[in-house]
């Protein structure tokens, strides 16, 4: 009877390390995917910062109509969003990391027994 429980348990260990080990993998990928992501939303903003900021000067001289400077703001907006979404992914990816190695996980917190 000890030996099968004994077994049981090495099993679930092994089981729960593999699971641990697999997500500490998904998340380090998830990591360097979203830092890829981020690296070129950055050069993206950059180019609608410059290509806002050309639509200004154009409507200020009268060479752009005000649609031509909308549709380049709302264009830096949308790349700025998508730069806040890849740092958000890519910082919720550090947390995954976080809690596959183990951090955060309270050793000794008290359960509550039934007292059934």
């Amino acid at each position: 009877m000890a030996a099968g429980v004994q077994a049981e348990s090495v099993a679930l260990y092994r089981q729960t390390l593999l699971t641990g080990l697999a997500d500490a993998e998904n998340a380090l990928s998830a990591i360097e995917r979203s830092a890829l992501r981020e690296a070129l939303l950055v050069g993206i903003v950059a180019e609608a910062q410059r290509t806002a900021e050309l639509a200004r000067l154009q409507y200020r001289e009268g060479e752009a109509d005000l649609l031509r400077l909308f549709d380049a703001e709302q264009r830096l907006v949308e790349a700025e969003d998508a730069h806040a979404v890849a740092v958000q992914e890519r910082l919720e990816a550090f947390i995954d990391l976080y809690k596959a190695t183990g951090g955060g996980v309270l050793v000794g917190t008290p359960t509550l027994i039934s007292a059934g």
